[in-house]
């Protein structure tokens, strides 16, 4: 139970410090191993094979997202509250989103070669098929494991597990990719998730939930009354994460395999300041479920303490661009530099983005979520088609950068307006 907000202030800043703390620990973790995994998968594979491994990668995340349903969402925000139900939730969320999952990926395979005739190499054989498929279910059900921890505020479980995940991924990349090429890489990754996969479910989830087991169990009765707030959270947040899993895929089918290459690596080191920002809200959320206390003024603190902590990381990262790029190649400095400045400097409107939308969900105002997510998802995701079409690479910068800033004007006045009128 959370008392006066006067008393526990300092509680809570810490806690939500901490928690935020091992969340950018984690994805700061995740960004350096995924240099190290691409820095050396650049040495093996030509950039063609590059640009299609990432495709793969890009569109197994992008499935296991659309997979969840909003389930991962609904656990941070109703499971530490409940109280005999929690293991038959964690387990009947599980199942949902293995199941979704599965009959997603298995139409995405029927459209691929649609999509794209380097694409379409993915079914060309059982084998390829077969491990696309596994390698989907596999992040669906590790993703929605990692929410427990943000849920339960004790996220050094997920970093952990991503850690182990990422050693792993790299080892057997170095061992397959040479032979396998893009191929390769998806199996290095699906590897990654299902070492520490029963990691996950059998030794850390039931640290955080005492009596929790992996079980086949699905209660509908515990989603009910939640499935409003989950599918449209759900929706939202794939108007809001989704656009940048399909633009490997656009890019791909737009400029080629070369070009999706430099886009991905440049998209990966920006990547380091978007998880900062995304990593902060997602912890205020998470204790918000807890703690009802946290107001409007500690989120409008955190997210101005975000925004000033970010201006030396964005100096820093555009004015060492070329040498961070040089790492994997010099292709992908000619071919990426712009671009990747352009998308540096949209962290700051990506920030405040971030935090508008968060607001919106920690007072479980749906419609304010699906409004202001979406409308800066279509926006971002039109102007990077129409500005790349006509200007290459540097053009995805500007039309991302354009959306997310044009984006956080709109979503500071669609705020302020609701506020107003109550």
């Amino acid at each position: 139970m959370c008392h006066h907000p006067h008393t526990n202030v300092d509680s809570l800043r810490g806690s939500l410090f901490l928690n935020s703390l091992f969340l950018i620990l984690n994805t700061l973790a995740g960004s350096a191993f995924g240099f190290l995994f691409w820095g050396l998968a650049v040495r093996l594979c030509a950039p063609a094979q590059i640009g299609l491994g990432a495709a793969y990668i890009t569109a197994v995340t992008l499935l296991s997202n659309l997979g969840d349903i909003g389930l991962g969402i609904a656990l941070v925000r109703f499971a530490s509250s409940m109280k005999d139900e929690k293991v038959t939730f964690i387990n009947s969320g599980l199942v949902a989103v293995a199941g979704i999952t599965l009959l997603l990926t298995v139409g995405f395979v029927a459209i691929a070669p649609m999509w794209s005739s380097e694409f379409g190499t993915l079914t060309r054989s059982g084998f390829h098929i077969g491990l696309f498929t596994s390698v989907s279910l596999l992040f669906s059900v590790v993703q929605f494991l990692d929410r427990l921890y943000i849920a339960f505020q004790v996220t050094h479980f997920m970093l952990a597990r991503n850690v182990l995940a990422n050693l792993f991924r790299i080892g057997l990349m170095i061992a397959l990719s040479r032979s396998l090429g893009a191929i390769g890489l998806l199996l290095a990754i699906g590897g990654g998730a299902l070492v520490t996969l029963g990691l996950s479910a059998m030794v850390f989830a039931p640290q955080v939930v005492p009596g929790y087991w992996p079980r086949l169990d699905f209660a509908w009765s515990l989603f009910r009354d939640k499935i409003r707030y989950s599918l449209g959270n759900h929706f939202s947040q794939l108007v809001w994460s989704a656009p940048p899993l399909i633009y490997p895929l656009i890019i791909l089918s737009l400029l080629g395999a070369e070009a999706n290459a430099c886009f991905y690596i440049s998209w990966m080191i920006s990547n380091l300041l978007f998880v900062v920002p995304t990593a902060v809200a997602t912890s205020a959320f998470a204790r918000y479920a807890k703690c009802a206390d946290t107001g409007e003024k500690t989120l409008g603190w955190t997210m101005r303490l975000t925004l000033i902590g970010l201006v030396p990381i964005v100096l820093g990262l555009a004015s060492s661009s070329s040498l961070l790029l040089s790492v994997f190649g010099g292709e992908y400095v000619t071919g990426g530099q712009s671009l990747l400045k352009l998308l540096l400097i949209s962290a700051f409107p990506y920030t405040i983005n971030t935090f508008v939308v968060t607001d919106y969900r920690i007072r479980q105002h749906v419609r304010g979520v699906v409004v202001v997510s979406g409308s800066i998802a279509l926006l971002s995701l039109t102007l990077i088609i129409l500005f790349g079409v006509t200007c290459a690479l540097p053009g995805v910068g500007i039309g991302w950068l354009s959306g997310q800033s044009i984006g956080a004007a709109f979503a500071l006045l669609h705020r302020r307006q609701d506020v107003r009128t109550g």
